[in-house]
């Protein structure tokens, strides 16, 4: 039942922080052939969210001790 519960909650936190993560590393590639300030301005904020939503607590009944 816990596991039911929870899986939702883990996979979105995982999709979310993958995206950003490939956002970022997309607006690198970008920073480093077209845009260097827009890109950097934009993936060096993109990767700190992507580490925070990864770090992000599951609600109680979620969390891994």
């Amino acid at each position: 039942m816990k596991l039911r519960k929870c899986l939702p909650q883990r996979v979105s936190i995982v999709l979310v922080a993958i995206f950003m993560l490939v956002g970022a590393a997309g607006f690198s590639v970008l920073a480093f052939s077209f845009l260097p300030m827009v890109g950097f301005l934009v993936a060096v904020p993109m990767f700190i969210l992507a580490v925070w939503v990864i770090r992000l607590r599951l609600n109680s009944q979620c969390e891994i001790v």
